[in-house]
């Protein structure tokens, strides 16, 4: 068995003064909902062997928040930045997917629309809104990353419903 986390980052600030897109940081509801929904995976046991996420500041910031909720459960998963999944297509995410290590049981991807509608989309052949912080959980009846072709839609969380 193997589960996907498809999370978009938490929810930025266009009114940082920064000079681009990819230095967007958080604000103040993304620095509250990031570690809400960090609880959210660790109360649904769903905390990730590895975070594999968008080297953007506002993803960064995101996983920065997470990380130690995920300790303060007792849980440290390995982390990978990638920069080249700033706004990536849902094709390069399924491309990285198929690569992850077979002992790796769960991974939770970061990142930004549309990418992460499409790779919901992808996955549950329906589309499913992401707004910023939601996580899609997928469940794929698998032991290889690289064979993933379809899988379960478990659940998805978005902060203002949880």
């Amino acid at each position: 068995m193997k589960t996907l986390l498809m999370m978009r980052h938490a929810k930025s600030s266009w009114d940082s003064g920064v000079a681009s897109d990819h230095e967007r940081p958080l604000n103040k509801r993304g620095r509250k909902d990031a570690p809400v929904m960090a609880s959210l995976l660790c109360n649904y046991d769903e905390v990730p062997d590895l975070i594999v996420s968008s080297d953007a500041k506002r993803t960064c910031e995101t996983l920065d928040l997470m990380l130690p909720v995920f300790e303060k459960f007792g849980a440290e998963p390995l982390v990978e930045i990638e920069s080249s999944f700033y706004h990536a297509p849902a094709s390069e995410w399924l491309e990285r997917l198929v690569e992850i290590p077979d002992p790796i049981g769960s991974v939770l991807f970061l990142g930004h629309n549309p990418g992460a509608e499409e790779l919901v989309m992808h996955f549950s052949a329906a589309h499913h809104s992401m707004p910023t912080a939601a996580i899609a959980c997928f469940r794929f009846d698998n032991d290889s990353w690289s064979n993933i072709t379809d899988g379960d839609l478990a659940d998805i969380w978005r902060p203002k419903e949880v």
